[in-house]
């Protein structure tokens, strides 16, 4: 199974055949997939603060609604 995810990940490589050259094709969910972890590796940092931060606010909010 985790053969089939890494290649749906990584795509179809084709090769035209009138032009020289190599191409990827990725069916769309793996774009949007390829896409998120892209956007998470680059902003992880925020992400998790963020995350930690609602967490937090969420804990406060139950303390003062005792």
């Amino acid at each position: 199974m985790l053969k089939t995810i890494r290649n749906w990940y990584s795509g179809e490589v084709k090769v035209h055949q009138n032009v020289v050259g190599i191409y990827t094709k990725r069916h769309w969910t793996a774009k949007v997939a390829r896409h998120m972890v892209t956007f998470y590796l680059k902003n992880w940092q925020w992400l998790w603060s963020t995350f930690f931060i609602i967490i937090g606010l969420y804990f406060g909010y139950i303390k003062l609604a005792d």
